[in-house]
């Protein structure tokens, strides 16, 4: 007997054109992992006088899938079309395309949903509607790592994989700690002719509370039939040095002043003066900040934004992403 050995298991993935309705997972995942399994809620009875259940009520049962892995430019672009908007790219320049992701601030947004493939030889699973819930990253000098929330319906087990996938980027191009900077302006225009911020020890960005599962009672359907958008949960960390720089957030905290804020990264050319591109958009105001604390020997804090709708620009968040992928 051949054991089902962990160090085999891949994951395929196959954007949907109908969520719900599955498809081949014809594209082969190398930098996003997703980690997980099946769930379900089930009741179980037991009635008075009696020490032990009688029976447990079959449920709900779905599929959930913590994200993970380093961020590629080429990736990258298939949790983003999931969570806030599904776009077609531009062609930008011979060989780049662009993909900016703007999500609405009160129309509902179409995004893209998936079929994902895990397994290997030896056994898989499947499931469909594959919609991402929460999205976060986290920048380091270490480089860009990934965070949050995949729901799936329920499993389909024992099934044969589809053959021969096609890998995404070849080879993946990862965002290197080296290639990350941050950047504040006093408007959205101004973002472009913004200096680097020099005190900035790493980032964080998430959005996370942006769909619910919709359960009916209808017998035909294994699982959740269709998503909802609620209010998203958005918010952008920065832990400064507490210095001049750093201690200027304080001020724009009390009175209640936009800052908008860019996290970019940017890597080699894809063509001449168009180099691979990961950079996140918004207009914030100042939350909060946190304790002062030790930071690689330095004093420092993190300060909390969240992200308001800018009037003059028609948008509050904007993600680019140039790559070589010209579709999911």
């Amino acid at each position: 007997m051949t054991e089902r050995a962990t160090v085999a298991q891949v994951t395929q993935i196959g954007a949907e054109s109908t969520p719900g309705t599955a498809v081949a997972a014809s594209k082969l995942l190398a930098s996003l992992e997703l980690t997980g399994g099946i769930k379900v809620s089930n009741q179980v009875f037991r009635p008075a006088g009696r020490k032990y259940p009688s029976f447990v009520v079959p449920g709900r049962e779905w599929s959930e899938w913590k994200l993970g892995g380093w961020v590629t430019y080429g990736e990258v672009v298939y949790p983003l079309a999931s969570i806030l908007k599904s776009v077609t790219p531009a062609a930008d320049t011979t060989l780049g395309k662009l993909w900016t992701f703007a999500p609405a601030l009160s129309a509902e947004d179409t995004v893209q949903t998936y079929t994902i493939e895990q397994g290997g030889t030896v056994r898989a699973h499947s499931f469909a509607y594959g919609i991402v819930s929460e999205l976060g990253f986290r920048f380091t000098r270490e480089g860009c790592q990934y965070d949050g929330t995949l729901l799936g319906q329920r499993i389909s087990d024992g099934i044969t994989m589809t053959g021969t996938p096609d890998a995404i980027e070849t080879p993946p191009v990862p965002v290197a700690g080296t290639q990350i900077s941050v950047y504040a302006a006093d408007s959205w225009a101004g973002l472009a002719g913004a200096s680097a911020s020099t005190r900035i020890l790493s980032a964080e960005w998430r959005i996370s509370n942006r769909f619910g599962p919709l359960w009916v009672l209808d017998a035909s359907k294994t699982s959740y039939v269709a998503h909802v958008e609620t209010v998203p949960d958005v918010s952008c960390k920065l832990t400064v040095e507490a210095d001049a720089a750093g201690m200027a957030f304080l001020t724009l905290m009390r009175n209640a002043t936009n800052k908008w804020l860019r996290i970019k990264a940017s890597g080699a050319d894809i063509d001449t003066g168009k180099p691979y591109l990961f950079q996140i958009d918004g207009a914030y105001n100042v939350l909060e900040p946190s304790e002062f604390r030790d930071q690689d020997g330095v004093y420092a804090l993190e300060w909390t934004f969240v992200p308001v709708y800018d009037g003059t620009a028609g948008k509050t968040i904007e993600v680019q992403v140039r790559n070589k992928v010209a579709a999911l």
